[in-house]
């Protein structure tokens, strides 16, 4: 059997066993307010949202999810593997699902931790009526406000259950030699305190260290050093093999919102900003007023440098723990340094020094390390008469418990307990947004947007406010404005899904009634997402509509952007599949977008565009023949107009050259099937017209033999007047007698000179 049942049964006297009694009425009616509450805070997420308390999933889910009913697998998992907590919960909602009965289990468990602290504090004594002791460290942790949000918040069953576990396995092994079976029964409480809390892996420091203390002896025994040292193996298994992390360093989770000081800019402000902590969560434990249910970003105000007159807290707190420590360790007090140990080190996760976590300060991780509080005053309280202490306890737990009452009606529901962390924290944003969404909710919609406003502005760096912001200002049909807070926030790692929702909806609707400006504000913001190619369309419909409206330039940059969207997804430039995908596609938004750029009379921007369009888009022959439609436009007006001439910054030469060259190079392309024989003879024929008129300006016989070349492709060949009069210069001018023997075939006045030179 376990030695604290002993105590129970047989082992404690009549005042010892009415001091418990004592103890657990006054706790109960010290939470007598708790039970009236409903679900608040957390509760919401971890029971009634959570499909493994509330759906029909089976147990085995509970190990395969986290606390909050996420698989462990998940990048957005915190890793918290409760399954003996959750298991509690799923029974709750199973027989007795009413907020009511949830208490109900807090409150009796609280008692039973609160009869275990007890039970603890006479197995420590070497004082034959412990009846004062028990009574103090029984009061001392049973009606200690600071434990208000573990036992009146739901979800703090963890920290109670982890309690549980941890001091019956810490009673388990408080003997000099233990038998087998009680190191196997430690084991087994051990690491059901681990599956309640993590928290609970520093009962094996506090058994190794009460080991040290009680027996005077630095090397404990071997089974107890195995003991320790399984769990440990254990829990390290747990947390790096099947979890993957042993606390939250380097997770997304970890927001500047709920833990500042991992923000904090220099070294010297996170030192000592930790430390400040120290000081605030022995505050509470000592002077446990102006409790809060969270502490973000500024309800504690960062210390970020010595000038601060907060480091005199600091340097007097730590200079009477070392005095307390160095008086306990000269006396070699056993029990004190015990009571000690159960003060430090479950203490150790929750400082934030060793382990990184997601809150810089919570009430709740107080609830283990006080039972080293309880154990201490119990202890240190020991010689006194009840008669001589029972005033000024009474006096003491009188006031905790109206301070403990109270606080449980702020725990009744949301808007009561936020607005209790708005008195205690004005300048906390996150207390400001959540009193404002419970405000939104009962659609008191200008209380609620000044609150989310105050939220924005405590802290403008955080990405929650403008989601709830843009919904106030939708919900007044404010659409710009709207559409400007949820741009804000669609970067959010947490909400930025949900901002760009309601931002993609509300700037569709603002499409459909033909806002140029809607789509491409869109394209900028698909684009600041990734997603880039429905980015590319958004712009292109803007550009596209903006051309409509003869908004030329808007158009550009519509296209534009398009471009440089497109660009981002590193895709080549293949042929399309399907019409949507042609129409997105760089060789169909380049033609407009030159187009454009010749309504600007911006002709030199336009030829830049169709060049690039024709020199990459060959494989796609729609936008080939486009791509040449618009170079031969251009060209052409060049060779009409010295002022387009002059914006294409081109001479007459390469004018020619350059038009020839994209028409015999349509011609060629055998990818566009739908260009008949004919149509590219007609191509040739305007490519030879094209040489013919720079052999005049060059004077280059290379551009004639070009285009004789050119032009006798066509099939079947054709001895037209072109081509007689490209084969009479050739012979004329260049000396080659075979293409005046050729032409003498052609009639008319180029025949009749072709003749008259051949002979």
């Amino acid at each position: 059997k376990l030695q604290f049942l002993y105590f129970i049964g047989t082992m404690l006297s009549t005042s010892e066993t009415c001091s418990i009694v004592v103890v657990v009425v006054l706790t109960s009616f010290a939470y007598r307010g708790a039970l009236e509450g409903g679900f608040v805070f957390d509760d919401h997420l971890a029971i009634e949202r959570n499909s493994d308390v509330t759906g029909d999933g089976t147990w085995a889910n509970l190990l395969r999810n986290d606390f909050w009913g996420k698989p462990l697998a998940l990048v957005d998992s915190n890793k918290s593997f409760r399954p003996l907590v959750v298991a509690s919960f799923k029974l709750n909602h199973m027989y007795a699902p009413s907020p009511f009965c949830y208490h109900c289990v807090n409150v009796a468990l609280h008692c039973v931790v609160t009869v275990l602290v007890c039970v603890t504090m006479k197995m420590l004594s070497s004082e034959r009526d412990c009846t004062a002791s028990m009574l103090v460290a029984g009061m001392v942790f049973g009606v200690h406000p600071v434990h208000a949000e573990a036992v009146t918040g739901i979800v703090g069953r963890a920290e109670i259950i982890c309690a549980v576990f941890a001091i019956l396995g810490f009673a388990t092994l408080l003997v000099r030699q233990p038998s087998l079976l009680r190191c196997l029964a430690y084991l087994v409480l051990c690491a059901m305190a681990v599956l309640s809390k993590e928290t609970g892996i520093t009962v094996v420091l506090v058994t190794l260290a009460s080991d040290a203390f009680m027996y005077k002896r630095l090397v404990p025994p071997a089974r107890k050093v195995v003991s320790c040292a399984l769990v440990v193996v254990g829990y390290w298994f747990l947390r790096t093999r099947l979890l993957g992390q042993v606390d939250l360093a380097g997770s997304m989770l970890l927001r500047k919102t709920e833990n500042p000081i991992l923000f904090a800019p220099t070294v010297l402000s996170k030192v000592l900003s930790t430390m400040y902590i120290q000081v605030v969560y022995l505050r509470l434990l000592v002077w446990p007023t102006d409790l809060c249910c969270e502490y973000p970003f500024d309800c504690i105000p960062l210390v970020n440098d010595f000038a601060d007159t907060r480091c005199y807290y600091i340097f007097g707190a730590a200079c009477g723990v070392l005095l307390v420590l160095g008086a306990l360790l000269h006396q070699r007090a056993g029990v004190d340094l015990v009571a000690i140990s159960w003060l430090v080190f479950p203490y150790l996760p929750a400082s934030g020094i060793f382990l990184t976590i997601g809150t810089m300060l919570a009430e709740r991780l107080l609830y283990l390390p006080s039972v080293g509080l309880a154990l201490l005053l119990g202890n240190a309280l020991k010689g006194f008469r009840l008669s001589v202490l029972g005033g000024s306890l009474a006096v003491l737990s009188a006031v905790w418990i109206d301070v403990l009452h109270a606080r449980n009606l702020e725990w009744h529901s949301d808007e009561t307990l936020f607005a209790s962390a708005l008195r205690v924290c004005p300048n906390a944003a996150k207390h400001h947004q959540q009193y404002g969404l419970l405000l939104l909710n009962e659609l008191d919609v200008e209380q609620a947007s000044e609150h989310l406003m105050k939220a924005h502005t405590l802290d403008p760096t955080w990405c929650e406010p403008p989601l709830y912001l843009g919904k106030v200002a939708a919900h007044n049909k404010n659409y710009e404005e709207a559409l400007q807070w949820w741009r804000q926030c669609v970067y959010c790692p947490y909400l930025g899904d949900q901002c760009f929702s309601f931002y993609y909806e509300l700037q569709k609707t603002l499409i459909e009634n033909g806002n140029a400006t809607a789509e491409f504000e869109l394209g900028t913001v698909l684009g600041e997402v990734g997603n880039w190619r429905s980015a590319v369309s958004a712009y292109r419909q803007a550009g596209l509509r903006r051309f409509n409206n003869e908004d030329w330039e808007g158009a550009v940059e519509a296209f534009e952007a398009a471009v440089h969207a497109w660009e981002q997804m590193n895709v080549p430039l293949a042929p399309t599949k399907g019409e949507d995908e042609e129409m997105n596609h760089p060789c169909n938004i380049w033609y407009w977008q030159g187009t454009a750029y010749t309504k600007l009379t911006m002709q030199y921007s336009a030829l830049r565009i169709f060049r690039r369009m024709f020199a990459s888009c060959q494989a796609m022959p729609k936008a080939a023949m486009a791509a040449a439609d618009g170079l031969g436009a251009l060209y052409q007006a060049a060779a009409q107009s010295d002022v387009v001439k002059g914006r294409l910054r081109m001479t007459d030469v390469q004018i020619y050259e350059a038009h020839a060259d994209v028409l015999i190079t349509v011609a060629a392309n055998k990818n566009i099937i739908g260009l008949t024989k004919e149509a590219r003879d007609t191509y040739r024929t305007t490519a030879g017209q094209m040489l013919l008129k720079l052999s005049e300006v060059s004077r280059k016989c290379a551009n004639i033999a070009k285009a004789v070349g050119v032009l006798e492709q066509r099939v079947p060949r054709v001895n037209d007047e072109v081509l007689c009069t490209a084969l009479l210069r050739q012979g004329t001018q260049c000396g080659v007698p075979e293409a005046l023997r050729r032409c003498t075939v052609c009639g008319g006045k180029v025949g009749k000179q072709c003749k008259k030179r051949s002979k």
